[in-house]
């Protein structure tokens, strides 16, 4: 027997969660870039990418309540 598929919720919950891994990762690659001294605009710019990603994951209501 099939396990039956995830909800909708569930569904949200996972992609927030691995857009909010990305933006993680993309943090610790910028920091540590930080730390070396060799900051590249591809540092910046995957943490931009990452922080767009993640606001787009997020309902607009959980955006309205980070934003406060």
């Amino acid at each position: 027997m099939r396990r039956p598929g995830l909800s909708r919720a569930q569904k949200q919950h996972a992609r927030e969660q691995r857009a909010l891994l990305r933006l993680r990762r993309a943090a610790v690659k910028l920091t540590n870039a930080v730390d070396n001294g060799v900051v590249e605009t591809d540092e910046v710019h995957g943490l931009e990418v990452a922080a767009f990603g993640y606001a787009g994951a997020l309902t607009a209501r959980e955006r309205r309540r980070l934003s406060r």
